[in-house]
C-alpha cells in the first residue's frame, strides 16, 4: 500500500507565468504526491516525499546555469524526480549531486548531438523527465526509457556514485534507437533495406 504523502510546490524565480508563455510549452503537471520546486521556470525537481527542508538551493548560480544548459540542448524542459530513500546518502551533498547530475545529462546530449546526431534527433525529444528510483537488490546503476512517456528511470543501490551517472542518458537515447530500427527493419530483407 502507497503511503499518503502531501504535495508541496515552490515557484523559485519571479516571472513564473512569463517564463512558461516564453518558453511556449505548458506548465508541467505535478507529481501524484510529493514536492515540486521549479529551478527557471523550466525545470522541475521532485521527491517522492515532501522534506522537511529543502535539500538543495535552487537559486544557486551552477545549478540554474546548469538548468539552462539541459534545457537548451534538449530543446525542451526535463523534469527530475528523485525517490526520498536515496535522499539520506545524499543529503550532505545534494545540491553538488543535483548539479552534477543535471550536468551529465547536458554533458550526454550535447556528445550525442556533436557525434551521433541521428541517435541525438530521434532521443532528446523522447525524454521529459528523469526519475532516480532506490532499489535494494540493485548492485549497480541501471537506466531505461518508457518511449512512450517518456520517462528514463534510473534505477541505483543506496551507495551509487551520483544521482545521474554520466553516459545513462546517452546509453537510453541510443537503445531507444536502435530498438526502433529493429522494430522498423525486423520484416525487411536485406536488399530491401535501402527502400525504407
Amino acid at each position: 500500500m502507497r503511503p499518503r504523502l502531501r504535495t508541496a510546490s515552490a515557484v523559485i524565480l519571479g516571472g513564473f507565468l512569463a517564463g512558461i508563455s516564453s518558453c511556449g510549452g505548458e506548465p508541467a503537471q505535478p507529481p501524484e504526491s510529493g514536492q515540486r520546486v521549479v529551478i527557471n521556470n523550466t525545470v522541475i525537481v521532485s521527491f517522492t516525499e515532501a522534506q522537511d527542508r529543502l535539500p538543495f538551493n535552487p537559486r544557486a548560480a551552477r545549478l540554474q546555469e546548469a538548468t539552462e544548459q539541459m534545457t537548451r540542448i534538449a530543446g525542451h524542459a526535463i523534469e527530475l524526480r528523485f525517490d526520498a530513500a536515496l535522499l539520506p546518502e545524499f543529503r550532505a551533498s545534494f545540491e553538488n549531486a543535483l548539479t552534477d547530475g543535471v550536468e551529465n545529462i547536458a554533458r550526454d546530449l550535447s556528445d550525442a548531438k556533436e557525434r551521433e546526431p541521428k541517435i541525438f534527433a530521434f532521443g532528446a525529444p523522447l525524454i521529459k523527465r528523469v526519475f532516480c528510483k532506490y532499489d535494494a537488490v540493485v548492485t549497480e546503476d541501471d537506466a531505461k526509457i518508457d518511449v512512450k512517456t517518456g520517462e528514463v528511470i534510473i534505477t541505483m543501490p543506496v551507495r551509487s556514485t551520483s544521482l545521474i551517472p554520466r553516459g545513462a542518458i546517452h546509453a537510453v537515447m541510443e537503445d531507444a534507437f536502435d530498438d526502433d530500427l529493429d522494430r522498423r527493419f525486423a520484416n525487411v530483407e536485406p536488399e530491401h533495406a535501402d527502400d525504407l
